[in-house]
């Protein structure tokens, strides 16, 4: 009988489909595949620990619309080094399959958009917020955004819930709660907006608030990023950000990032690009006050801005709380349409002295070359070189120089 019930269930069930009018529902695949081969010498400045490894991404995305109002992503992705698996033909675990994005789509109107559910989320230049793209499983975050577009005005709103304090949820725990160790229950909030008045004058304005309820955590982040083309191949960007607020025991943030850019082509054959930079994150010469003076940037995409070396992925950590002075020049070139040459210089110094008195972490060149085998797949090579200073290798065994390089082959569709 039960069987019966649910055969004339499903028969109603598909009697009912055919019936109803069917909704066309528009379907946007698109993938990548990403390997690359990582030459890496252990970020020791000694002989030996050099490891050669294999990494690739694969994504699948699908949008997926009924109508220009309402839609879908959905984006899975796999991380993997080559032969981590220890058997090919009995080891089907894949431990860095993940849903990397699936969020609702909502367009009530031509200028205002709602995305709800897992989302990567980037902001002007991401120095301060950004995926890092570079990593290879990338970041992405649970939350809402609200985005708001008129002529030369963006508004754009989003919250975050990052990570949830695990002890509260008892059986409603899924299995990927108890890797989340120490108990966090961290929240983000952000507001970003801009204005473009004409080529010469962006004005970009960024508000973050992040908050963790288990260590009674509120830091602000607030700046401005204004840049524009002056004409004549000259281009420029300026940007600053202060974070204050507050923590246990009555510790607070009083910080600053700042940063400066100016770009100009040179009048010879395909007029390269070269820029001079500065920027300075702010350190902490007593850390026993009450006063944190140190800059945090726990999402940016440090990768873009701090050398392909990636010693200060994290600030402020990778500084020992000694904050940063990032001074170069680089000179992008394209001498063909399929091609792009860029050579970047960094000289890393410490806005604070260390207790031994010394401020200086090295100097690093790296070397980019890209090219574009053919319709949506590049091909990049490149390599980076650090001659350390002593706050980089006092904590290290050796005092040589360093070297990293590596062959990326990336397909998009």
């Amino acid at each position: 009988m039960f069987r019966g019930l649910i055969t004339a269930m499903f028969s109603l069930a598909v009697a009912v489909s055919w019936a109803a009018e069917p909704t066309p529902v528009s379907l946007t695949p698109n993938g990548q595949v990403r390997v690359r081969m990582l030459h890496h010498q252990g970020a020791d400045f000694a002989a030996g620990n050099t490891t050669n490894t294999l990494h690739q991404r694969t994504r699948f995305g699908l949008h997926t619309a009924v109508s220009e109002q309402i839609g879908l992503f959905l984006q899975l992705q796999d991380v993997r080094v080559w032969g981590e698996e220890l058997d090919p033909l009995r080891d089907g675990n894949a431990e860095a399959l993940d849903m990397h994005q699936a969020y609702g789509i909502l367009r009530p109107t031509d200028r205002f958009e709602i995305r709800l559910g897992r989302q990567e989320l980037h902001f002007l230049n991401q120095r301060i917020l950004g995926e890092d793209d570079w990593f290879d499983s990338a970041r992405s975050f649970d939350g809402l955004r609200l985005r708001y577009g008129r002529d030369s005005i963006l508004f754009d709103v989003f919250y975050s819930h990052v990570s949830e304090d695990v002890s509260t949820l008892g059986d409603l725990g899924t299995v990927n709660m108890e890797a989340i160790p120490n108990g966090t229950d961290q929240d983000l909030v952000g507001l970003w907006f801009q204005f473009k008045a004409s080529p010469s004058l962006e004005f970009n304005m960024l508000k973050l608030a992040d908050m963790d309820e288990i260590i009674d955590h509120m830091r602000f982040t607030t700046g401005i990023l204004v840049r524009g083309d002056l004409g004549r191949g000259v281009d420029y960007s300026v940007e600053g950000y202060y974070q204050f607020g507050e923590r246990e025991e009555g510790i607070r943030y009083n910080s600053y990032l700042a940063a400066l850019e100016l770009g100009m082509l040179l009048p010879v054959i395909r007029h390269p690009r070269l820029a001079l930079f500065a920027e300075a994150v702010s350190g902490d010469d007593d850390l026993t006050d009450s006063t944190e003076k140190v800059f945090s940037a726990p999402y940016a995409s440090s990768h873009r801005f701090y050398g392909l070396m990636d010693y200060f992925r994290d600030l402020p950590g990778d500084t020992a709380y000694l904050g940063l002075l990032d001074v170069g020049a680089k000179i992008t070139w394209s001498p063909l349409s399929s091609l792009r040459l860029e050579l970047v210089a960094h000289h890393f110094r410490s806005m604070v002295e260390s207790a031994d008195g010394y401020n200086y972490f090295g100097s690093e060149l790296d070397f980019t070359t890209q090219y574009k085998l053919m319709e949506h797949t590049w091909l990049e090579l490149w390599y980076s070189g650090i001659l350390p200073g002593a706050l980089l290798t006092n904590t290290r065994p050796g005092d040589g120089m360093e070297h990293r390089g590596g062959i990326t082959f990336d397909m998009k569709l």
